[in-house]
């Protein structure tokens, strides 16, 4: 999938998901992954007071927490935290905001479509993408969303 700004250069470009064994070895999401996983405790999903922060310092700077949001209207999705390295890459820190919010709407569009797949898939999920930055046109990362549940079903 590519998205663009109308050359805006605020919108992530040529997204593509990829399967969790194309992520780099080394990657911090590989090593979430299998704390993720750890605290699951042989469930589907860990629930989110499973996730300890003093287990993953070097994760934390990198990382988001989205609350999912479902009204009559349709589902959305408000950034709970957002982690200080993650706030830097972007420019600027939406914790307490819709996604809608914090991006131009083709980002958000294409943010909310990667979080409903997670929701409604109820797995982790991996992603390539270019990503704008201010001291080049973009960078390339990965990037992955993993679901918790309270009761083991709704993320």
């Amino acid at each position: 999938m590519t998205m663009d700004s109308g050359g805006n250069g605020d919108v992530y470009a040529d997204v593509e998901r990829v399967e969790y064994a194309d992520v780099p070895g080394d990657s911090l999401i590989t090593e979430f992954f299998t704390y993720w996983r750890s605290i699951a405790k042989g469930a589907a999903m860990p629930a989110r007071p499973d996730l300890d922060p003093i287990d993953i310092p070097m994760i934390i700077p990198w990382m988001f927490l989205i609350d999912v949001l479902r009204q009559s209207t349709g589902i959305d999705f408000r950034f709970r935290l957002i982690g200080g390295r993650n706030a830097e890459l972007v420019r600027q820190d939406g914790t307490g905001k819709l996604v809608g919010e914090v991006f131009p709407e083709a980002t958000a569009a294409l943010m909310r479509h990667s979080y409903t797949e997670v929701v409604e898939l109820r797995q982790p999920l991996c992603w390539l993408a270019n990503v704008p930055d201010q001291d080049r046109a973009f960078i390339a990362c990965y990037r992955a969303l993993f679901p918790f549940s309270a009761d083991g079903q709704a993320v």
